[in-house]
């Protein structure tokens, strides 16, 4: 069975170290939560599909992590750059603003054009996340960023991945651009 490290989201370039480093402690202190021990076999499936072993390092100082709604979501964050990390080779770029139906912009290259500093990455696709501790609203949350990533699709394809810490499980769908 193949390793994933939750580790791995606090490394990945282009999104700010402060943002990952939030994300990656929330996935971890959900597990913890959840009273799941490194490393645990987590199920992805959908467009996805694969059984992995994840890893991750103790959160030592969990003060400010209390909401754990709000936790969930920053969790679904991490899992999901994690999973398109494992799955891709699509960079994430960078955070999208509420209202825009979808979290995340992903590109082939985290870098511009070396030939011409001024230019960015272009878009590939997009990532609709969603993170829930509770194995029962999984499947809802997915269908909800389906239906959130809709108008986003006139722009690029969009991965929706819904992820809960109970089992954990990764719920993943793949919204082609129209």
């Amino acid at each position: 069975m193949r390793e994933i490290s939750i580790e791995t989201i606090r490394k990945l370039p282009s999104i700010s170290p402060h943002l990952l480093n939030t994300w990656a402690d929330a996935c971890a202190i959900l597990l913890e939560v959840r009273e799941h021990l490194s490393p645990k076999a987590i199920t992805v499936s959908g467009c996805f599909n694969e059984k992995l072993n994840l890893s991750w390092d103790i959160v030592k100082i969990k003060m400010g992590y209390e909401d754990m709604e709000q936790t969930a979501e920053f969790a679904g964050y991490g899992a999901a750059l994690l999973i398109i990390d494992s799955f891709t080779n699509l960079k994430a770029i960078q955070r999208r603003a509420k209202g825009d139906g979808v979290d995340i912009v992903l590109a082939e290259s985290s870098i511009a054009d070396e030939e011409n500093f001024l230019s960015e990455p272009t878009t590939c696709a997009f990532i609709e996340a969603k993170g829930t501790r509770n194995k029962k609203d999984a499947q809802q949350r997915l269908k909800e960023g389906i239906k959130q990533s809709e108008k986003a699709r006139k722009t690029a394809e969009v991965y929706v991945i819904s992820t809960e810490f109970e089992s954990p499980a990764v719920l993943t769908d793949f919204r082609s651009k129209i």
